[in-house]
């Protein structure tokens, strides 16, 4: 039974590299081809934003920001709650309401704001606050657009279910790759991976049908 799971392991990967053969592009074989990010969202996690001076950006969508601002309006008001019975402060509810804060105040922290700027010749990633830079590259280091699909489970209500999720990466000439989105909305990522490749000349290397 191990050799037939084996053998069966061979044919599957000697075929996925007869598909890949379709991008006639020796490149292929040299890079991973394993989704990057295990992590993924329900929604467009970023918008659009184009300018006529050569610069392509990603900045998150306005329901991202729908996330954090429950817990800073908890936080507030539990901190403001708990300071009001001074003397006889409360010291969990207080500091659990400075802790909910804290956490709304990360999310702007994690968020990134995604760049193409042909001026600079660079590829950023950066807090949207641009308190940390993740990525800083050049354009011309960019070699090809990876799309790749995995699947995956969510619960609900003690239901679990499949979810396909579709991962745009960027590959770069060294080999290594960069996830920059990853959702189960297909029609959004393949938008996404063409206004990319258009602007900055790059093939899409669409592997979601292999």
């Amino acid at each position: 039974m191990q050799e037939n799971f084996f053998n069966d392991k061979i044919q599957k990967l000697s075929f996925f590299n007869e598909q890949l053969n379709q991008f006639n592009d020796d490149f292929v074989f040299k890079i991973d081809w394993h989704p990057i990010k295990k992590g993924w969202s329900s929604f467009n996690s970023h918008h659009l934003k184009k300018s006529f001076s050569g610069k392509l950006s990603f900045y998150p969508s306005f329901i991202n920001f729908i996330f954090f601002v429950p817990f800073l309006i908890a936080g507030i008001y539990i901190t403001y709650e708990a300071i009001k019975n001074i003397p006889l402060l409360m010291y969990s509810q207080f500091f659990f309401g400075i802790f909910l804060i804290f956490i709304s105040l990360i999310f702007p922290y994690i968020l990134k704001v995604i760049v193409f700027d042909k001026r600079t010749n660079r590829f950023t990633r950066a807090s949207i606050l641009k308190l940390k830079k993740y990525s800083n590259l050049p354009l011309k280091s960019i070699y090809a657009i990876q799309i790749l699909k995995y699947t995956t489970t969510s619960s609900s209500k003690g239901n679990r279910r499949k979810i396909i999720i579709f991962e745009l990466n960027l590959v770069f000439n060294d080999h290594n790759r960069i996830n920059l989105f990853s959702h189960n909305n297909k029609d959004a990522i393949l938008k996404k991976s063409k206004t990319i490749a258009s602007f900055l000349s790059i093939p899409i290397w669409n592997a979601t049908d292999l």
